[in-house]
């Protein structure tokens, strides 16, 4: 069964580019912002827990997601490819919405956020195991700013704020609050 569009919340989206722009860092990335329904037919936000054997941010929770390849034509492209290589995710089941503004990493490498949904049921995605832990839905109304908390914490010896949601036992946080954020979810 598909999300009906009205099911979501109204989104602020600009248009995914044909190609990566020349401007940008080779070394940039892109993510999938995965709406699906959960199996009380709820649209849903999709995130991973990274395998705690990863050599970054281990244990954390994300989006679907990596860095760019030659071969990847536009930033759907990386988020989708990247998303099958992650969860198993197949690509003719997803429609691509749009992007959100493209965020810095603490690394200051870019970071586009790709916002699609998908006919997909979460029973058929399978984690990589060497780089998934955990694959699990949050419904989206519960990532609005109603259930939205700031921490800070310190990092590289510089004290910094980021959006924090807690949501099904999970912690989301850093980057990847950010990006909820820019979808300015409202009930």
């Amino acid at each position: 069964m598909s999300i009906d569009p009205m099911q979501l919340p109204s989104l602020n989206l600009d248009p995914v580019p044909d190609e990566w722009p020349f401007s940008i860092d080779a070394k940039a990335s892109a993510v999938l912002a995965l709406f699906m329904l959960d199996h009380e037919q709820r649209p849903c936000l999709l995130f991973t827990r990274r395998a705690s054997e990863m050599r970054s941010h281990a244990g954390q929770v994300g989006f679907p997601g990596g860095r760019r390849e030659v071969y990847d034509v536009n930033p759907a492209a990386t988020a989708l490819r990247e998303a099958y290589e992650e969860i198993g995710l197949i690509e003719h089941t997803v429609t691509v919405l749009g992007m959100s503004k493209p965020l810095r990493s603490i690394d200051s490498k870019p970071v586009l956020p790709i916002v699609a949904t998908t006919d997909a049921l979460l029973s058929q995605l399978k984690p990589n195991p060497d780089e998934v832990a955990e694959i699990f839905l949050v419904p989206w109304t519960a990532l609005t700013q109603a259930h939205r908390t700031v921490v800070r914490f310190n990092i590289f010896g510089k004290w910094r704020e980021t959006p924090f949601y807690e949501a099904n036992g999970h912690n989301i946080w850093g980057l990847t609050a950010w990006m909820v954020e820019q979808l300015s979810l409202r009930e």
